[in-house]
């Protein structure tokens, strides 16, 4: 079974992209900003701190005066100020029921700092870390069996380009009394990204860390409580996200690879590998996990299935083997950003961000159980509430910080609200459970009978013997209504039976009960009922010249079922059921019925069916000029499955806008990139949203990277990059361009770079010439209205030898 652990909080995101050498062994620092001031004592004492002293400990000063951390007895759903800590960027639950505030005091040149609070709210101590130069993002976590904490520090700010100092990554042990224990420093943290994940074990601490490799890997290194080294190994496969650790002393390492697929490693208490698999397909931003029951773990993050709307909160159960017993999304109307995820007595709690589309932003908790009931709130308008720490008593405690620009000052604060509790959910009944038929998960079933009986459902294993019992995995008792049901989401796939008190099954046939003694008799099946990709993924459709049908292909399971389509604007607002009732009949002479459309919310859907040919064909001549994202997910199941998306872009007026590179040919160094500018010309509209794409086929294989320049300013951007033996691409859009200037200008820039990756030298020969192709997607105008754009450009590289020839 996996251990409750509290998972480490990371806020603030460092961009960094150099690799970084390996180091075979952590030796301890010489000094180098291990000092620091402590003061003790209920008070306010001084934070600032001075970056004098030894490894060994620091300058104490006075007691300083009294006072309380924000008076965290306070009333409940109040923010309120924490003084003397700075900008509070994590939390950490003590031992005692007290807390752990790691923050900074300003915004440059800061120093860390650790605050210590005791269960009533005051302040035991507080320690100022001096760092180099800025610190640019501390997390910690409690330090297991043995009383204190472990600080990471990410410090160091890159200098002038003719001597660049990378950043540092710093780990310490802080005992309960406030002293430095230890500390390590980690070397240059140009390998870092989106982390690190540190988490307490009964041994110590163990952190991963990215490194920056073809595919990239994960570093896990461990350390004692005495700072002594258990081990640093490397792991192919994915990036790390969440870290916890196994009852047998092993890991298990939750991430993303390939395009944010989900990706699991487990390892044993040796640190030898387990399991090293991809267990999602889709578009997953992980954040946290933590361990359930029998060794399974709840993984927490987003899901970006509305396409322009946003991310939906995600949480996904894994058993030990990495296998996904179920994955839901918790659909909103507005944009939420996950921040964090932390264990709760039930489940798992999710942070997000909310942005209304309206500039205001708010702190969002999600909370859902083992089963994958949920509860959502939303909690504050302060947007810097980002690490919460469950209390335990029903509430939870959000830390975080309020900036003064003005001042370059962060100020910390907390509030205290209401746990979300979740619920057994409001659903439609879909179904009655028969025996001896098939439904599929995700379906809302109901018994026939007695509506005051609660019933014990069982998963049946394949086999039976006289010592082989099956599990009781729901207790079925009547809803609101009166009815027995329940939802099956949560469920394995597999086969299930009601069973009666005793040794009787419940047989169910044609709405009446029949008790046998036979499982096999009673049972019924649960099967996959899922579509997990559209292709294709994206399409231009410009019906000014006759091209108006999308034709789709559908990848789903099983083949023939009743879909739900669904079509987003942009600006994320639905179409309306009579416009969606067009595009869903191409070429017909009258539009879909009325009860093929329908209003879920404010969102409408069709639903089409999907034969053995798996094809989808939308009208794009029905639907007014925009980007849209199709949608598409079981009828019967959409409250369970996360959809498949496609982005279909209609054109209705030629409005040529052209992308042209700077340089058409590229000379590439053998261990070097060469880079030229693209240019932007005819929008003149505005800009809003755009997307570029490069490709090369064919041997030899080169790496691609785009980048937007600084004459877009963009609220938000995505880019992706992908390499293998024929065929490397690279792309970057944005959906959210503020402002962007007039004529032609140098809108982002490609690099290209030599790789080995798949050179096929099997002839004895490699070319020493390739093509690359770049051109626009889409681009749309600042009233999101698509432009036309023109054809794609082809580059000439040509690859140089070592000697430069």
């Amino acid at each position: 079974m996996l251990r409750r652990l509290v998972p480490a909080v990371v806020v603030a995101v460092l961009l960094v992209t150099s690799p970084v050498a390996a180091v075979a062994a952590v030796p301890p620092d010489s000094g180098d900003g291990a000092g620091g001031t402590r003061s003790d004592g209920a008070g306010n004492g001084s934070a600032a701190g001075s970056a004098s002293g030894s490894a060994s400990g620091g300058v104490e000063s006075g007691a300083g005066g009294s006072g309380a951390a924000g008076d965290a007895g306070g009333a409940a759903n109040d923010t309120r100020t924490v003084p003397g800590v700075g900008g509070i960027i994590d939390a950490a639950p003590a031992t005692d029921g007290g807390r752990y505030l790691v923050g900074a005091i300003g915004l440059r040149e800061t120093n860390s700092t650790v605050t210590r609070v005791a269960p009533n709210g005051t302040v035991r101590w507080t320690r100022s870390f001096g760092s180099p130069n800025e610190s640019r993002r501390v997390t910690a976590v409690v330090s297991g069996d043995s009383p204190g904490a472990f600080l990471l520090e990410v410090s160091g700010r890159p200098g002038p380009a003719s001597d660049e100092t990378p950043p540092t990554l710093r780990l310490r042990r802080i005992t309960a009394d406030g002293d430095l224990a230890w500390q390590r420093s980690l070397g240059n943290a140009t390998s870092v990204v989106r982390g690190p994940v540190l988490v307490a074990t009964d041994d110590g601490v163990a952190l991963a860390r990215t490194v920056d490799s073809e595919p990239p890997a994960a570093r896990l290194t461990r350390f004692a409580h005495d700072g002594t080294p258990l081990g640093d190994r490397t792991y192919r496969g994915g990036v790390p996200r969440a870290l916890a650790e196994t009852d047998d002393g092993g890991l298990v390492v939750v991430g993303q690879r390939e395009f944010r697929r989900g990706w699991y490693l487990r390892l044993d208490g040796d640190g030898d590998i387990v399991r090293n698999e991809t267990f999602a397909t889709g578009d997953r931003r992980i954040v946290g996990a933590t361990p359930a029951d029998d060794g399974d773990l709840l993984v927490a993050g987003s899901a970006e299935v509305r396409g322009f709307s946003g991310s939906d909160p995600w949480v996904a159960r894994l058993d030990a083997d990495g296998t996904v017993r179920w994955s839901r999304t918790y659909g909103t109307t507005d944009r939420e950003y996950p921040r964090t995820a932390v264990a709760t007595d039930r489940g798992i709690l999710l942070l997000s961000t909310r942005d209304t589309g309206t500039g205001a932003r708010s702190t969002v908790l999600t909370h859902v159980t083992a089963e994958g009931e949920v509860a959502t709130g939303a909690v504050a308008a302060e947007r810097g509430l980002t690490s919460p720490v469950p209390t335990g008593d029903g509430s939870v405690d959000l830390y975080g910080f309020a900036l003064d620009r003005e001042n370059r000052t962060a100020t910390g604060i907390a509030r205290t609200v209401d746990l979300p509790r979740p619920a057994a959910p409001d659903w439609p009944v879909h179904d009655t459970v028969t025996s001896n038929r098939t439904f599929y998960r995700g379906e809302n079933l109901r018994l026939p009978g007695d509506a005051n009986r609660t019933y014990g459902l069982y998963q049946l294993p394949g086999e039976y013997t006289e010592f082989d019992q099956p599990r009781l995995v729901r207790r079925v008792g009547p809803t609101t209504e009166g009815v027995p049901a329940f939802e099956t989401a949560t469920l394995r796939s597999g086969k299930y039976a009601f069973r009666a008190p005793g040794s009787f099954w419940y047989r169910i046939d044609d709405g009446r009960y029949e008790l046998v003694e036979d499982p096999g008799a009673a049972a019924f099946t649960l099967a996959e009922q899922d579509i997990w990709r559209i292709q294709p993924r994206r399409s231009v459709l410009e019906t000014f010249v006759g091209d108006r049908l999308l034709h789709a292909r559908v990848e789903s399971d099983p083949a023939s079922m009743t879909a739900r389509v669904g079509l987003a604007r942009m600006n994320g607002s639905s179409v309306g059921q009579a416009t969606l009732a067009d595009a869903l009949a191409p070429g017909a002479d009258e539009r879909v019925d009325d009860d093929r459309v329908f209003t879920v919310g404010d969102r409408a859907y069709g639903t089409v069916e999907l034969r053995d040919d798996r094809n989808l064909t939308l009208d794009a001549g029905a639907l007014p000029a925009g980007l849209y994202e199709v949608t598409l997910t079981g009828n019967r199941t959409a409250d369970a499955t996360e959809p498949a998306t496609a982005t279909l872009v209609v054109v209705t007026e030629e409005r040529n806008v052209t992308l042209t590179p700077v340089n058409r040919t590229l000379s590439v160094p053998q261990n070097g990139t060469a880079t030229t500018d693209l240019t932007l010309a005819g929008t003149d509209a505005g800009l809003r949203a755009i997307r570029i794409d490069a490709e090369r086929r064919g041997q030899p294989a080169l790496r691609l990277d785009l980048e937007l320049t600084d004459a877009l300013d963009t609220g938000s951007l995505r880019s992706g990059a992908g390499i293998g033996a024929g065929r490397s691409t690279a792309d970057i859009q944005t959906l959210d361009v503020r402002e962007a200037p007039n004529g032609s200008f140098a809108v982002a820039s490609l690099a290209v770079s030599q790789s080995q990756f798949g050179r096929d030298r099997s002839d004895g020969e490699t070319p020493d010439q390739q093509t690359v192709t770049v051109g626009l997607t889409y681009a749309v105008d600042a009233e999101g209205i698509p432009y036309s754009v023109a054809q794609d450009e082809t580059i000439t590289v040509v690859l140089e030898d070592e000697d430069g020839n």
